[in-house]
């Protein structure tokens, strides 16, 4: 994912990557990163680039793990998760679980189900 070479931008997509994982549920804002790292927006997006990501991208892999993973365990309805990750609405969710991950949540929900019923021990 990160490119070699360039500390400065290595250690900001770090910063932002920590920062994101921190809190997938409200991540902070592109803003806020700069801030903390004492850099212009501007700046912290160059970086970004540099290191051939956007902080979109970075966010949207966040939060496709997160939803994943709660999908996975069953503890959730798509309307909820996606609340909680700041959609305004579950369509909305859905469309980008589809283009994160290649499917519909409900479909992937079934999917995972049928896999851990399969390997009863595994999860």
């Amino acid at each position: 994912m990160l490119r070699t070479g360039g500390g400065i931008e290595r250690k900001s997509v770090w910063h932002v990557i920590r920062r994101v994982t921190e809190s997938p549920l409200a991540p902070p804002s592109l803003a806020e990163l700069a801030n903390e790292l004492r850099l212009s927006t501007r700046t912290l997006i160059r970086h970004l680039r540099k290191q051939a990501t956007t902080y979109q991208e970075l966010k949207d892999q966040v939060q496709s793990q997160y939803a994943a993973s709660m999908l996975r365990l069953g503890n959730t309805t798509v309307e909820g998760l996606a609340a909680d990750l700041g959609f305004h609405d579950a369509s909305s969710f859905r469309r980008s679980f589809q283009r994160w991950l290649g499917c519909a949540p409900s479909k992937y929900r079934r999917a995972t189900r049928a896999v851990s019923k399969q390997n009863p021990g595994r999860r």
